[in-house]
């Protein structure tokens, strides 16, 4: 990615992804951005991208490896330089599901939770620290991602 990202403003606009590394690129990126024990609500279809995003957040955090779509665990751990919770709310059944997984027990500060899918169910306590992104590939094959909105509305 030639461009550094400086505002959320370009955020707010979209961003183009031209390949997997930029995509990677654009996670190390917000991870400059994101004040410390935020919440990241990544929508997105299958194959947008979320995943390898989570995997640039990680690696801006010093996590190199381990890092792969919770799927089938619904929660992975990571730790760096900043606490990596990374969550895949895909498979959760009711929208309190997530509340049973007891997150907010065990962060460790400075913290970040991921959570991939999650209009399938949060906690409530995390809509007051969230940012959220929306992760999508355009008509032309394309990939996309445009923050929609963010606890901090006016860093």
């Amino acid at each position: 990615m030639g461009v550094v990202m400086n505002t959320l403003d370009d955020w707010r606009s979209g961003i183009r992804v031209a390949d997997v590394n930029s995509m990677m690129g654009l996670g190390r990126n917000l991870a400059s951005l994101l004040p410390e024990n935020r919440v990241v609500l990544l929508s997105g279809d299958l194959g947008s991208g979320k995943t390898t995003f989570v995997k640039g957040l990680a690696s801006a955090w010093g996590i190199m490896e381990g890092v792969a779509s919770p799927s089938y665990n619904i929660c992975l751990i990571h730790q760096g330089d900043r606490q990596l919770v990374h969550v895949d709310a895909y498979r959760m059944k009711t929208a309190h599901a997530m509340d049973g997984l007891l997150i907010e027990e065990f962060l460790a500060e400075p913290w970040c939770v991921v959570v991939e899918w999650p209009e399938m169910g949060i906690c409530d306590w995390m809509e007051a620290v969230a940012w959220h992104l929306n992760l999508w590939i355009g008509d032309d094959g394309a990939h996309w991602v445009r923050l929609s909105g963010c606890a901090d509305a006016s860093t």
